[in-house]
């Protein structure tokens, strides 16, 4: 009964520091999160790399790399084929919420983000 009442709250302790961990945005989706900030328009051209290099890290998520190529492609807005590909991973449960909040930015988007988003966007980013 001692050895519970001891390794009970060690369990409880490296679950809550695990879920802390899990939530915390992925260098990838602050990258986003920054080009997305101070996007005018459509992505520059050292934006564009940092977004190739987010496609082409095998360690990017599929979510990820959805999120890039639809960044990379946009003019203005995101086009319709990337905009599908963003609503189902907005609707996709299983995904990261900080891809899902990313991804439901981007499909509203419209040349900049808006204050609203601009706020979501620096949660990201931390």
């Amino acid at each position: 009964m001692n050895r519970t009442k001891l390794v009970l709250p060690v369990v409880c302790i490296v679950l809550m520091l695990g879920a802390n961990v899990a939530s915390a945005a992925s260098q990838a989706i602050k990258d986003m999160a920054n080009i997305v900030m101070n996007l005018n328009h459509h992505p520059s051209g050292g934006e564009k790399e940092t977004l190739k290099k987010i496609i082409d890290n095998a360690s990017s998520t599929p979510g990820e790399r959805a999120l890039a190529n639809a960044l990379m492609n946009m003019d203005h807005e995101v086009g319709g084929g990337d905009k599908g590909k963003l609503n189902a991973l907005m609707k996709n449960a299983s995904a990261p919420a900080e891809e899902r909040e990313l991804a439901g930015i981007l499909v509203n988007l419209a040349h900049k983000a808006s204050a609203g988003d601009k706020d979501k966007l620096k949660q990201l980013m931390k």
